[in-house]
């Protein structure tokens, strides 16, 4: 039989160990709180979210593959256009897609190059509600640049005019051409590769007139 002494004793130490395991519950539920809140800021500024983003542009490539072969744009030929939609219309949905398949957005300046009047006041309003003036500008200025070069001195002056239009409007911030996905190491590739135009633009890109394929 304890005594009284030995069982106050016992009687203490249990209390401290309860005590001490609810602390251990504590920090662990604290540190469970610390993990989630982590992985939270992971998936809203990693490649979780970059995931995410692939997985939203998905039906966007397709349905704009689509609508740019309909346009008759000789690289996508071998599709067969589901529906028929104006250039501008094309245009408008391509600007506002996150992240666009590389070989639909070097279709961009073609599509204002073979069908430069197009629906300007419409398109022009719509980027600026929806704060894309700066893609669409560099695509015009890419556009008007391969129209130079071809010779159709008419297609350039008109693309000129709309690049001075949107010009008024530029916003000075820095942005990507479709392509939201990027990595931070090819942010700032592009930031030191990037032409004098895409730069002006503020956009990160490395789109050229020379990189395009399927112009005439």
């Amino acid at each position: 039989m304890l005594s009284p002494s030995t069982a106050y004793g016992l009687g203490r130490l249990v209390r401290c160990e309860t005590l001490i395991g609810h602390v251990k519950l504590l920090f662990c539920a604290m540190d469970y709180a610390k993990s989630l809140s982590t992985l939270s800021k992971r998936f809203e500024s990693s490649e979780c979210a970059n995931l995410w983003c692939d997985v939203m542009s998905a039906e966007e490539n397709e349905n704009l593959a689509s609508d740019v072969a309909s346009l008759g744009y000789p690289g996508l030929s071998y599709l067969k256009p589901k529906r028929t939609k104006g250039p501008a219309e094309v245009l408008l949905s391509a600007l506002r897609a996150k992240n666009l398949d590389a070989r639909l957005v070097e279709a961009l300046p073609w599509v204002l190059l073979e069908c430069p009047d197009l629906g300007w006041k419409w398109l022009v309003n719509e980027t600026k509600q929806h704060e894309l003036q700066n893609k669409l500008g560099f695509l015009t200025n890419v556009a008007r640049r391969l129209a130079e070069r071809l010779g159709r001195e008419e297609t350039a002056n008109l693309l000129r005019t709309q690049e001075t239009t949107l010009e008024r409007s530029r916003l000075v911030r820095e942005g990507t051409l479709c392509h939201d996905s990027l990595t931070q190491a090819e942010r700032r590739w592009l930031r030191s590769n990037r032409s004098k135009e895409a730069e002006h633009w503020g956009l990160l890109t490395d789109l050229s007139p020379e990189h395009l394929s399927h112009v005439p």
